[in-house]
Order: C-alpha cells, then sequence, then structure tokens
C-alpha cells in the first residue's frame, strides 16, 4: 500500500512539473455524423495534420477491412468515400498520419430507427403491461 501512494505522489508532481510525456489525443475537430447507411466520411483535424493520410477501417485499425483513405486538405478538411455503406452497430477507426496521436475509434454506428415504430412498440408494451397487471388485480 505504502509504495503505490509513494509511486502515485511521484507520478502526480512530475506531471505537475511538465516531465510527463504528453498523452496522445485524436486530432479530429469535427466529423460527419457516423450511422448506418452513410458511404462518405468528412471531418476537420488539427492544423498539424495538414497534407497527412487519412484511413478508414471497419473494426480495429488492420484488424478487418479498410473501407477507404484520402489525404488531408490545405484547409484541414478530409472526406473518405467508403467501398461500402456503413453498417448498424460496427466499430469504426479512422487513423490519421500525424506524429503523436492515436487512432480513432467510433464503437456501435447507430442505426437508424423510425421513430413512430419505436413509440408503437413502448406504447404496445406498456398497454400489455397494464392490462396484464389489471388482470391480476382481479
Amino acid at each position: 500500500m505504502y509504495r503505490i501512494v509513494v509511486i502515485a505522489t511521484f507520478s502526480i508532481l512530475l506531471a505537475l512539473r511538465g516531465f510527463a510525456a504528453p498523452i496522445p489525443i485524436c486530432p479530429i475537430e469535427q466529423l460527419s455524423p457516423l450511422q448506418e447507411g452513410v458511404q462518405a466520411i468528412s471531418g476537420v483535424v488539427f492544423p498539424e495534420c495538414v497534407k497527412s493520410p487519412v484511413w478508414v477501417f471497419a473494426g480495429r485499425m488492420f484488424s478487418e477491412e479498410m473501407l477507404g483513405s484520402t489525404t488531408v486538405d490545405e484547409n484541414r478538411s478530409f472526406t473518405v468515400h467508403l467501398n461500402r455503406p456503413l453498417i448498424a452497430h460496427e466499430t469504426i477507426t479512422i487513423s490519421i498520419g500525424c506524429d503523436a496521436y492515436i487512432p480513432c475509434t467510433y464503437f456501435d454506428t447507430p442505426p437508424i430507427i423510425p421513430e413512430p415504430t419505436t413509440l408503437l412498440l413502448v406504447g404496445g408494451g406498456l398497454t400489455a403491461l397494464g392490462l396484464w397487471v389489471r388482470r391480476l388485480r382481479r
């Protein structure tokens, strides 16, 4: 227990003094909505990433299929035209070739859900639950 406290305190002191290594972050500032059926992904990146390559993967980086690639424009924007539309509940990884940045992974691409159908299902379920409770009380 004593060692953990000493190590944690030492790490905090180093971080406060500026000796800790910078934590890499995702360089994407803006990104178009990722949803089922999308065939192009666009976004805006940090200024340091101009003219850097951009890769989009289905799943983790380099583990599954590459959906497309492009290069960041002079105005810091990019548009990747995908090989196929996005699928619901798919993990997407966007990797930008800047120094000291990690790939940006987006989990569980949300499906397009028709709102009236959802309300109908919830309403039907609540009605059935109410009728069941009424039947039990009799």
